[in-house]
């Protein structure tokens, strides 16, 4: 249910936080009505980004922080990093999926393979 799950409502109730989800034409160019990415499959990167954007909070918990960052193509999302972050509110990041952690969901918001 975790790693491949068969539908957007399972996708969103399996986690915390829950499955980010991007719609429109972020997912409309990776062939899907709807993108799901969990928080601790974003890394935040310098390099070549899928999704930029700017920390809107910092939720420091100790042994993980949440970032949750407003992009610009892909709404709100939310990142888990591991342990404690320099990164705070306002800071801009790049944010991109760990390889084979991006699902794709149909307009019924079924899994595609």
């Amino acid at each position: 249910l975790y790693d491949t799950p068969a539908n957007v409502f399972v996708a969103g109730c399996i986690g915390s936080p829950e499955m980010n989800f991007v719609g429109g034409d972020e997912a409309r160019r990776a062939g899907a009505a709807m993108l799901g990415v969990r928080p601790e499959h974003l890394s935040i990167t310098t390099g070549d980004a899928r999704w930029t954007g700017v920390v809107r909070h910092a939720e420091r918990l100790g042994s993980d922080t949440f970032l949750y960052v407003q992009t610009q193509t892909a709404g709100e999302l939310t990142v888990r990093v591991v342990g404690k972050t320099e990164l705070g509110v306002g800071d801009s990041v790049g944010l991109v999926p760990l390889p084979g952690m991006l699902h794709r969901f149909d307009d019924r918001g079924v899994r595609l393979p």
